[in-house]
C-alpha cells in the first residue's frame, strides 16, 4: 500500500466481490470509457495474458483504477486507462501505477490514455509529477466516431454515395445479417477469420483465435456488453463483425470477410446493421476502431481508412501514449531492443 494525495493504492491479480462491484460502478459512471478497462475483458480477448489491477481508494471510495497487462515482467500496459472518478485524479493514479510497477520490478510502463478534453490533455502534458516521453513508434490511438442522433434512414443519408450504393447492392443480393447465439457459429466465425488472415499472409494462431472468440462470446452473454453479427449468403456465413458496448458507444472490435466473396459489399452491410443496432440500444456513438495516422498510399491501412471515412464519422485523437522507465538505463535498453526488432522485420 502507498499513500499518494491521500490515496491508498493496491495491486491485485484478482478482485474480491466488493472490489469488483466498486470497479463496475466506477466504469459505469465514467464519462468516456473503453471495453479494455472492463474487468475480465483482457483475459477473455487474450488467452494467457497476465493481468493485474491497480485500485486507488480515497477512504472507502474507489477514485480510480486500471487494468494492466504485464508482459514477461518487463512491460506493463494500461490501455485506455486509468479510469478515474474526477479528472484531477488522473495524474495521481498514473503516478501510483508507476510506483507500484517499480516496486514489482517492471521496467517499462506504457499508458495509452482514454479520450480527454483539450484541457485535460494539456494538464497531463504540463505535469511534472513523473517523467514520461512520447514516441511515434508506439501506438498513438486515433478513431472515427459516428453520432447516432439521427434515425437509421437519416444516418444512411450521411454515408458516402459509394457506401449507400454498396448497402443497396447487398440488399439486392439478398445478403442477410443476424446476431450469433449458437457457440457452433462462433467456431465458424473463428475459422473464417483465420482463413482471411492466412489468405493475406498475416500471422494468426487458429487455436488462440478460436479460444478468444469463444471466451468473448461467453463474456458478452454474461455481461451484456457485446455481440457477434454474421453476414450470410443463403445459409453460408461469408462475413461478420464483433461489436463491444462501452459507455455511450458501440465499438467495432474485430471483423472478417471470406476471401472468395470479397467482391460482395459484406463489410458495408455488416457495419451498417451494427450501427442501426447500436441506435436501437440507445448508444450515442458508433466507434469504428483504430484509424491510422498518415499511412502511405501503398499501405493497405490507407484503404481501411478510406473505407471507414465513407461512414462520415468524426476523427477523434487520444493523447499520445506515455512511456515511463522505472529504473536507470532502461530507456537505453528499451530503445536498443526496439531498433533490433525493427531491423529483424
Amino acid at each position: 500500500m502507498n499513500i499518494c494525495d491521500n490515496i491508498d493504492f493496491f495491486f491485485k491479480s484478482a478482485l474480491s466481490q466488493v472490489q469488483l462491484n466498486d470497479v463496475i460502478a466506477l466504469y459505469t459512471q465514467a464519462r468516456v470509457v473503453s471495453i479494455e478497462q472492463y474487468p475480465g475483458f483482457a483475459e477473455a480477448a487474450e488467452p494467457g495474458v497476465s493481468v493485474q489491477y491497480l485500485l486507488a481508494y480515497r477512504g472507502a471510495e474507489l477514485c480510480g483504477y486500471t487494468c494492466i497487462k504485464i508482459k514477461k515482467r518487463v512491460m506493463a500496459s494500461a490501455v485506455f486507462g486509468p479510469v478515474v472518478r474526477e479528472s484531477a485524479d488522473y495524474i495521481p493514479v498514473c503516478r501510483g501505477l508507476v510506483e507500484k510497477c517499480r516496486s514489482a520490478g517492471v521496467l517499462v510502463v506504457r499508458i495509452t490514455p482514454p479520450y480527454m478534453t483539450d484541457e485535460e490533455n494539456a494538464l497531463i502534458q504540463s505535469s511534472s509529477d513523473f517523467y514520461f516521453e512520447h514516441s511515434d513508434s508506439e501506438i498513438n490511438w486515433e478513431s472515427l466516431k459516428l453520432n447516432l442522433s439521427h434515425t437509421s434512414d437519416g444516418i444512411l443519408k450521411f454515408f458516402s454515395e459509394n457506401h449507400r450504393r454498396s448497402i443497396k447492392k447487398a440488399e439486392k443480393l439478398n445478403l442477410q445479417t443476424e446476431l450469433i447465439n449458437d457457440p457452433d457459429d462462433i467456431s465458424v466465425f473463428s475459422d473464417q477469420y483465420v482463413q482471411m488472415y492466412s489468405h493475406k499472409g498475416l500471422p494468426v494462431s487458429a487455436e488462440s483465435t478460436q479460444r478468444a472468440f469463444q471466451n468473448l462470446f461467453s463474456f458478452f452473454k454474461q455481461n451484456d456488453n457485446g455481440y457477434f453479427l454474421a453476414v450470410r449468403n443463403g445459409g453460408t456465413m461469408i462475413g461478420g463483425v464483433c461489436i463491444c458496448y462501452q459507455g455511450d458507444s458501440a465499438f467495432y472490435y474485430k471483423g472478417f470477410t471470406c476471401p472468395e466473396y470479397r467482391n460482395m459489399p459484406i463489410n458495408h452491410l455488416a457495419l451498417y446493421k451494427a450501427i442501426v443496432h447500436a441506435g436501437e440500444k440507445c448508444k450515442q456513438y458508433f466507434d469504428f476502431g483504430g484509424y491510422a495516422s498518415s499511412p502511405s498510399m501503398t499501405d493497405p491501412i490507407h484503404s481501411i481508412n478510406r473505407f471507414k471515412d465513407g461512414f462520415r464519422g468524426e476523427r477523434i485523437r487520444h493523447p499520445k501514449t506515455m512511456l515511463i522507465y522505472t529504473m536507470p538505463m532502461v530507456r537505453w535498453i528499451y530503445s536498443v531492443k526496439k531498433q533490433i526488432m525493427s531491423f529483424a522485420t
